[in-house]
């Protein structure tokens, strides 16, 4: 059976640990990533002038998502083939880097997967900002937070 992220899944060796998970380097990534990818954003936000116009923000998500995407796909391409059972059901992870061909089969076919989801998420951003928000805030319904 291949444990993925093998890291993630240990538990604390001490006599009087509980049998709660340890918290891994691994968890901690996993944790933390959407962090620092809300903090790109920010940076953008608060150091350019990127978030003046819809295009620039279109700029900056379509951006920060593409690269959520890349370090994502790695990921998603390991799930997929274990819930295909490549290349045999309960094959270790090494078993399957050798079949997708190394680390580089990891990204096969990303390139349209992380050009697509930068894009809708460019899109949605534009939409929200450019139709959703001002009209939120022209029907009333927006509260004042300076109250």
């Amino acid at each position: 059976m291949c444990a993925w992220p093998p890291a993630c899944t240990t538990k604390a060796h001490s006599p009087s640990a509980s049998t709660l998970p340890h918290k891994s380097p691994c968890a901690s990534f996993l944790t933390s990533a959407p962090i620092a990818l809300a903090a790109f954003i920010q940076v953008a936000r608060r150091k350019t002038s990127l978030f003046d116009s819809i295009a620039g923000q279109f700029v900056v998500v379509t951006g920060v998502c593409a690269f959520a995407y890349t370090l994502a796909w790695p990921l998603e391409t390991l799930k997929n083939c274990a819930q295909a059972g490549l290349p045999k059901p309960g094959a270790s992870l090494a078993e399957r880097l050798h079949y997708l061909g190394g680390p580089r089969g990891l990204y096969r076919g990303a390139a349209p997967g992380i050009l697509c989801g930068g894009l809708r998420n460019g899109c949605a951003m534009m939409a929200m900002n450019g139709i959703a928000n001002p009209l939120i805030t022209k029907l009333g319904l927006r509260q004042d937070a300076r109250r």
